[in-house]
């Protein structure tokens, strides 16, 4: 079985490809608290737009909650140079994703076609808007 890939230093990696620059780094998140460690890691080496984009999230006073924290949290602890944009509220957005997967436990294809709604949203919003690079902070 061949190993498994160590992807703290395959980031090293590209990290140290970039060479000084500081490309356009679309990230998507679900809210201030995921978005932290990721923020400190990255913003030395990336011109950050957190995309706040979430359709999954319900009651639509709990997607509120997260996108204020989120703001809030991006004031805060990066007054200069992150900034966040949020896209659509839609939960059915999310309901025709997750059609016929209800039953789904968690971790399951459900949480996929759910992730992958979000991913797809954001490389089209991405590129739509001249990013060089995007990610989320799903995958913490």
């Amino acid at each position: 079985m061949p190993p498994k890939p160590n992807y703290a230093r395959e980031m090293d990696g590209v990290l140290q490809s970039l060479g000084g620059s500081r490309p356009r780094l679309l990230l998507h998140a679900c809210c201030g608290p995921c978005s932290s460690a990721v923020l400190e890691q990255l913003c030395q080496y990336f011109d950050i737009t957190i995309l706040y984009y979430n359709p999954n999230i319900w009651p639509a006073a709990e997607y509120r909650r997260r996108e204020e924290e989120l703001e809030r949290f991006v004031a805060e602890a990066h007054p200069l140079g992150v900034r966040v944009v949020e896209d659509t509220y839609d939960p059915q957005e999310f309901y025709a994703a997750a059609r016929g997967l209800e039953a789904e436990p968690e971790r399951g294809a459900r949480c996929t076609a759910c992730y992958r709604l979000r991913m797809e949203r954001a490389a089209a919003y991405a590129a739509a808007n001249g990013f060089d690079w995007f990610t989320t902070t799903l995958s913490i």
